[in-house]
């Protein structure tokens, strides 16, 4: 058992040092602008919340409308609406409303897989505590390798700032949870160990 244990140390340390290092970069030393940024897309870089985006498309709506109101019907038939203000205008708000959302749907996905993943270890080191070693240390290596990949660094960078920052700090934070499951388990694991030889 001591040798399986040693390994799964191995491999946790491995992969979570991996990850505190690749989020460390991504918070702190990737470039989140470019020069290619028009004032459109930085005011939905720059917004803090869903609401915030809303409120512009509803604004971006209004000037659609209000442009269409203008022109004459044989005008509005002709129209490529595709490439111009203030179609581009609303167009980019509403990718940026989708994108939100499907940020939104990961970090949900993300919290809840991780709590199912903390329940499991929980789970095995009770049951490790209480002299059942090995269904114990399944059920923490599952749980553990459940809040693992569920922080691994699988983020795409397109859309807000605020977005990719409320991302990173989630899975910063639940990495270093992680961190602080699994020594509590080594710490279960040595303690039980000891006491097993004395």
């Amino acid at each position: 058992m001591k040798g399986f244990q040693n390994t799964i140390l191995v491999i946790v340390i491995l992969v979570l040092s991996a990850q505190l290092a690749h989020f460390t970069y991504m918070k702190f030393l990737l470039p989140t602008d470019s020069v290619l940024d028009d004032e459109l897309d930085e005011s939905i870089k720059s917004t803090t919340s869903l609401d915030e985006l809303v409120k512009q498309f509803e604004r971006s709506e209004l000037e659609v409308k209000a442009f269409e109101e203008s022109l004459s019907p044989e005008e509005n038939r002709k129209m490529y609406r595709r490439d111009i203000e203030p179609y581009e205008s609303n167009r980019k708000l509403r990718q940026a409303i989708q994108n939100w959302e499907r940020k939104q749907a990961q970090i949900d996905r993300l919290l809840y897989q991780w709590t199912i993943g903390l329940l499991l270890a929980l789970a095995g080191t009770a049951l490790y505590l209480k002299r059942l070693s090995w269904i114990g240390t399944a059920l923490i290596v599952a749980g553990l390798a459940e809040m693992i990949w569920w922080c691994s660094p699988a983020i795409s960078v397109g859309g807000s700032i605020s977005e990719l920052e409320r991302i990173l700090n989630i899975k910063l934070i639940l990495t270093l949870a992680t961190v602080g499951v699994f020594a509590g388990n080594w710490a279960a694991w040595r303690r039980t160990g000891q006491e097993n030889i004395s």
